[in-house]
């Protein structure tokens, strides 16, 4: 039962990675004026980068650290959870500012 529980887990971990790193990616590209080349994040579309790509290519690298035995590696890689914190409120108050200064 504990294997379908980290199964479960790195599902919705891979949920929540693709969603916050798709949104990422979309705003940066929209400022650079290429946002053409990506899918809106309700579309289903293959043809264009999109949220199904992302998920596709992080299915992997997610998996993999899950199932992982020795957890020395996570504890060697969890200072970078701090950093990608920072890298996602920083997204957060730069949306902020461009939704605030567009009304």
């Amino acid at each position: 039962m504990t294997g379908f529980y980290l199964i479960l887990l790195g599902i919705i971990t891979l949920d929540l990675i693709v969603d916050q790193l798709y949104s990422i990616i979309y705003s940066l590209s929209k400022m650079l004026g290429e946002a053409d080349y990506l899918a809106l994040k309700s579309e289903l579309k293959f043809g264009q980068f999109s949220v199904q790509w992302l998920s596709i290519i992080l299915f992997y690298p997610l998996m993999k650290l899950v199932s992982l035995k020795n957890l020395a590696v996570l504890i060697k890689i969890a200072k970078y959870g701090s950093a990608s914190i920072f890298v996602y409120a920083l997204y957060i108050i730069i949306q902020f500012f461009v939704s605030w200064s567009n009304d």
